[in-house]
């Protein structure tokens, strides 16, 4: 037959497939990086909210002791007078 023979299909190169190939996964492993990252995002804004509450309690523990020293000295300070 001549040169533009389509039966022996098999033969040609089809570079079109590969390139299916590897944009697949290319782009399925990158919406996986961008639900990761995210994840990430959401799980770091968490921690850091975390540690913001856990600062505020201690700050307030903190105000609290301060307090209670202040009446302790007063206390001491009354008790040495008489």
């Amino acid at each position: 037959m001549g040169m533009f023979d389509f039966k022996k299909k098999e033969k040609v190169l089809d570079l079109t497939e590969d390139s299916k190939k590897d944009t697949i996964p290319s782009k399925t492993q990158e919406l996986l990086e961008n639900l990761n990252t995210e994840e990430k995002k959401k799980k770091l804004a968490k921690r850091i909210s975390d540690m913001a509450d856990k600062i505020d309690d201690l700050s307030s523990q903190i105000y609290h002791l301060q307090q209670r020293i202040e009446v302790l000295e007063k206390k001491t300070q009354i008790t040495r007078l008489e």
